[in-house]
């Protein structure tokens, strides 16, 4: 729309809205103008005229109809888009919901469990005490600093090395992982077990 299309666009919105009867009306005020104030009519002949005006509608027309084209298409890709940013949304927590279920056990259960699992540790420890190049640890298993806090309750732990997967300590030279019931200790080729 060039910058002329809309110069009288403020008079003729102020005269539209006047018109109580709506577009018909608005029509019947132009055509009235031009019969009265005019040669619209006179001054050439029907066809010509009637040409004219059947020209510029029709211009008019498509320029409105390709308009509305394009407004419903971007419509739609938009609701596509917003459809598919909702699916995914919703297989993602689906997905999420499904990884993380959470299953009600008994306490023989549980016991169990942990038994496997201090049983796994404890192999996995025996394993590597006779083999003395998995006892001294690489530099991506050696427990670093805990660097920044999550929450307020954990700013007292900044600092403090990280547990290993044994709930103790990896270092250079030795190891350790505890349970409630037993302490272990690596040092080099030799494997420490305290009962408690």
């Amino acid at each position: 729309m060039s910058a002329n299309e809309a110069q009288f666009d403020n008079i003729l919105l102020a005269l539209a809205e006047k018109h109580t009867g709506g577009v018909p009306d608005f029509l019947h005020t132009l055509a009235s103008f031009l019969r009265r104030k005019t040669d619209f009519y006179t001054g050439a002949k029907q066809a010509e005229w009637e040409k004219m005006l059947l020209e510029i509608f029709r211009k008019e027309s498509k320029l409105a109809m390709s308009a509305h084209e394009e407004k419903v298409k971007a419509r739609e890709a938009s609701q596509r888009l917003k459809e598919e940013k909702e699916r995914a949304e919703r297989e993602a927590r689906q997905k999420e919901m499904d990884d993380n279920k959470i299953c009600d056990i008994t306490d023989e259960e549980a016991a169990a469990i942990i038994k496997e699992q201090e049983d796994k540790k404890r192999q996995q420890l025996l394993d590597g005490a006779g083999d003395s190049t998995k006892v001294t640890a690489t530099n991506e298993e050696v427990s670093k600093p805990i660097e920044k806090a999550e929450d307020e309750t954990e700013k007292d732990e900044v600092g403090k090395l990280q547990p290993n997967a044994g709930n103790g300590c990896t270092l250079d030279k030795y190891m350790w992982t505890q349970t409630l019931q037993e302490l272990e200790v690596s040092l080099g080729l030799y494997l420490v077990r305290l009962f408690i």
